[in-house]
């Protein structure tokens, strides 16, 4: 059985679950915090995605060997990345923590989208006016980290208060509506 991946691919369904498989038994082999129960990453991990032929893509960070673990699987790519995992999500508390700090600074308003991507093995910061004077002044203020990407922004989020089922919703790509689960006696339906 094959689904569509996009317009143009298809991706074996069992390849993909294998995957997904796999991703699950490489998070359960990560330890958990006893504080806080968040994964402890080992230093090798780079992260991990599934690519478009339905394989689970494990970055390693460069001078690290596969683990063990999962070596002998055929629907798992191992790949080098520069920045293993805990070094993007050191990034990530700079960034989180520089944007909740300092409310209302220019900086701050300035970069409205951030996140860790698996895929790119990078933190990949939009940037509503992407110059080089503000990516100059987000090292100098924010975080200097070669393991940034700067993209053009989109601009603030727009909040919207009319959430009554029905509302339009929609994105640069997509629209949709709000729907609502309800039940009705004993049986679930969407409304």
């Amino acid at each position: 059985m094959k689904t569509e991946a996009s317009e143009t691919e298809t991706v074996d369904v069992a390849i993909q679950e294998n995957a997904s498989n796999a991703y699950d038994e490489l998070m359960s082999s990560f330890p958990a915090s006893r504080a806080t129960g968040e994964k402890i990453y080992p230093d090798y991990y780079g992260g991990s995605y599934i690519n478009n032929e339905g394989k689970l893509v494990v970055y390693i960070k460069e001078g690290f060997a596969v683990p063990e673990l999962l070596s002998t699987d055929d629907d798992i790519v191992y790949e080098n990345c520069d920045y293993s995992y805990n070094e993007l999500q050191c990034v990530m508390d700079e960034l989180n923590e520089y944007k909740f700090d300092n409310q209302g600074n220019m900086i701050v308003d300035n970069y409205n989208e951030f996140g860790l991507y698996d895929e790119n093995n990078r933190v990949i910061v939009k940037l509503d006016e992407l110059s080089d004077e503000a990516i100059n002044n987000f090292k100098e203020n924010v975080c200097d980290s070669d393991a940034i990407v700067f993209e053009q922004g989109n601009g603030p989020a727009q909040l919207e208060v009319n959430v009554n089922a029905g509302s339009s919703i929609s994105t640069d790509s997509a629209t949709a509506s709000v729907g609502y689960r309800v039940k009705r006696n004993v049986t679930a339906s969407w409304r």
